[in-house]
């Protein structure tokens, strides 16, 4: 792993417009071997999520005291058919960046007529099995700068790169998931993000109408705006088990 690492540290360094510099400050400590630099960036990357959970109280309120109504319906993935895998690599964007077996987008649809029957097998054994491949796990991880000075570590974060024939494989339980969630209408109306149709301007617009509605009836607005730092990492899936 940290040989990889290095490796996709090196191809970070190629292409992107913003270069990593010679070496890395850590605990008053310069470090200017690369492999010692992946393998530090790498540990930052895996730890961050878990350090920061630590310090979050645990909660005795479930998710699923957020979903309003009672949802009786099951949910299955049904099987996908060779029309719609190759529909769905029509739509994906050319020119993305490829996965750690470098197989870029460009090559999977110049070829797709002549894999699209065992790209549709894998994926549907997938979805009978319930098993993920372990090739469709493994990502191309980027460190991309934020701010700050670029000699330390905490001012980068992760940029995943999965392998192409993964986005199949997850357009495939998305579109099943996103499509059951909408006809069952089980979305909170007030999530704003990740949807089609929406947006997070949305948020903003009935915030500021909310704000005018009080100003008209002469009360006092107050907002009150929350950035959650790494939200995503320091979620709890056991609570979801």
């Amino acid at each position: 792993m940290p040989l990889k690492f290095r490796q996709y540290l090196r191809f970070y360094k190629k292409k992107s417009k913003c270069k990593l510099p010679s070496f890395f400050k850590s605990n008053e400590e310069e470090i200017f071997n690369p492999t010692h630099i992946a393998n530090r960036l790498c540990e930052y990357f895996m730890n961050i999520g878990p350090d920061l959970a630590k310090s979050i109280l645990a909660s005795d309120k479930s998710h699923r005291s957020f979903l309003e109504g009672s949802f009786i319906n099951s949910f299955f993935l049904q099987l996908a058919s060779e029309q719609e895998v190759m529909e769905i690599c029509t739509s994906f964007r050319s020119g993305t960046a490829p996965g750690y077996d470098c197989i870029s987008m460009n090559v999977v649809k110049g070829s797709f007529n002549l894999i699209c029957a065992p790209v549709t097998y894998i994926v549907n054994l997938s979805l009978n099995s319930g098993v993920v491949p372990q090739e469709m796990k493994l990502a191309r991880v980027i460190p991309l700068f934020k701010s700050g000075d670029n000699s330390l570590f905490t001012n980068y974060r992760p940029i995943s790169v999965l392998p192409v024939f993964s986005k199949f494989l997850e357009r495939i339980v998305y579109n099943r998931l996103i499509n059951f969630l909408n006809k069952y209408d089980i979305l909170s109306r007030n999530q704003y993000g990740f949807r089609k149709n929406y947006s997070t301007a949305h948020a903003l617009i009935q915030l500021y109408d909310k704000i005018s509605s009080a100003l008209d009836d002469k009360k006092v607005a107050l907002g009150l705006f929350i950035d959650l730092s790494k939200a995503f990492d320091t979620v709890n899936h056991k609570n979801f088990a």
